[in-house]
């Protein structure tokens, strides 16, 4: 027995390195871009993304989602739905490339027509991706998964740093983006699980599509409230701006949100499949603990180094970047924490109240922009992302009181992680005053914030060393 947990905590383990690897990649990726690539170029990248992720969003059908959430998945509701995924991929890299003129003028990017119709090859690459890591994902197996995305993401960073040097300009990245996303169709047809065959019942997709009522939703809101301000900007401001705030949102909201995303994604399956409204508690408490207790201090480590941060490692082109990078900092570990609502209110069927959520979020975005940017810049807009996200805390905890998960609990849960960030941030500050060298600054900041950090949970979190310790049990695919 001790043999099999030890070999459960292992692949564990695995999966979610293997998942913040891929994260790491795409932080890497952008770091190294910014190095080769003027802010404009890469507030060009910006604007295509964001354009692409519209169309996105807007024609989500959620079935992937489904696939992992639903109790039973036959072999001919999973023909279906990848049937349907195909057909999808078609039918949007046609839509883009024909309207790509328009959507460009739109933009107010005209000369961005091109780069629109590269990015648009990406949805007939992803559409037709094999749908066999989400039925391995249902049991909590995330081992192939993650292992498609780690090395479709090492070859979309290679190649887009590659491209970039050579290029420089915005087609570097969405070379990468296009190779990437080929290795990992291509590697979704080496996990056993599923082998597709074309088939289209409209019967089958009864259950997928009930579902994903709330799940579009969802991603569409998802989309606004994380792109909105993407597309104002650019609009209004021009690309370079775009480009310094792409890269502080990236920054500042990836290291501590993708901790929410892959907590989610081990907590997602789990939570769905678990009946004692009791242990579901539990077993979201603990997840709770393990996201705050991760993204609590990387948030507190960037808000104070972000001026040595940004000016060592993207240089001083780039230095309209700080202020947003630390703002976006504080957003993005609030962001973390409630967006471990959405995996819970989904795995007990009321999607509605993640879906309720954003649109709190999606409002307090737009009006923030109306009233800051024209007058603070880039600035403002990070400042209107962050009254944004907090405005998204008492959805959450009505979300929380509505299905009798312990809103209060919660909240201490949340608060009682936080001593250790500021332990954190202020011997991370105190590290970095030590020389006068930017690099050096960061080395010495991060070095003496982590070492503040791992000793105030060895001695004074237990929690959050058991937490962590149950996230890999069920990352490693235990019943």
């Amino acid at each position: 027995m001790s043999r099999s947990r030890d070999a459960v905590a292992t692949s564990g383990l695995y999966s979610l390195l293997g998942s913040v690897g891929v994260k790491a990649l795409l932080f890497v990726r952008s770091i190294a871009v910014a190095r080769l690539i003027e802010p404009n170029e890469f507030g060009r990248f910006v604007l295509v993304a964001t354009a692409l992720g519209f169309l996105e969003a807007v024609s989500q059908p959620g079935l992937t989602a489904a696939i992992v959430q639903k109790d039973r998945v036959n072999q001919r509701e999973l023909e279906t739905a990848w049937t349907l995924m195909v057909l999808r991929g078609i039918a949007l890299t046609g839509l883009f490339i024909l309207v790509a003129p328009w959507i460009a003028d739109a933009l107010g990017q005209s000369d961005l027509t091109g780069l629109l119709r590269g990015m648009g090859l990406l949805f007939l690459v992803k559409g037709a991706a094999s749908l066999s890591i989400h039925v391995r994902a249902r049991s909590v197996e995330l081992g192939p998964q993650v292992r498609t995305q780690l090395i479709g993401a090492l070859v979309a960073t290679v190649v887009a740093i590659l491209a970039s040097a050579l290029l420089r300009t915005a087609w570097g990245m969405v070379i990468g983006l296009l190779a990437g996303a080929v290795v990992e169709a291509v590697g979704t047809y080496l996990v056993r699980g599923f082998r597709p065959r074309f088939r289209f019942a409209r019967g089958e997709l009864h259950g997928f599509l009930h579902f994903g009522r709330w799940y579009f939703a969802t991603v569409f809101l998802e989309y606004l409230s994380t792109a909105g301000d993407d597309l104002v900007i650019g609009r209004r401001l021009g690309t370079a701006p775009l480009g310094s705030y792409g890269m502080a949102y990236r920054i500042g909201n990836t290291p501590t949100t993708e901790v929410s995303h892959v907590i989610g994604r081990v907590a997602f399956p789990a939570l769905s499949r678990v009946d004692d409204h009791e242990r579901r508690i539990d077993a979201y408490r603990r997840s709770l603990v393990v996201v705050v207790g991760l993204a609590a201090p990387i948030a507190a480590l960037l808000v104070v180094l972000a001026q040595p941060l940004v000016l060592s490692l993207l240089g001083t082109e780039w230095k309209s970047a700080i202020t947003p990078l630390a703002i976006m900092a504080v957003a993005g570990f609030l962001r973390a924490v409630f967006a471990t609502g959405g995996p819970l209110f989904a795995a007990v069927g009321r999607p509605d109240l993640g879906a309720w959520m954003l649109v709190c979020r999606t409002a307090l975005l737009f009006l923030g922009l109306a009233l800051l940017l024209g007058r603070y810049g880039i600035s403002g807009a990070a400042w209107a992302s962050l009254i944004s996200v907090v405005g998204m805390g008492p959805f959450w905890l009505h979300g929380l009181h509505r299905i009798r998960h312990a809103p209060r609990t919660m909240a201490l849960t949340v608060i009682g992680r936080l001593p250790g960030a500021v332990a954190t941030g202020i011997l991370a500050l105190a590290g970095s005053l030590v020389v006068d060298s930017n690099a050096w600054s960061v080395v010495f900041g991060l070095v003496a914030g982590s070492t503040a950090y791992v000793v105030w949970v060895a001695f004074a979190d237990r929690a959050l060393r058991t937490g962590i310790r149950e996230i890999l049990t069920r990352a490693g695919g235990a019943p």
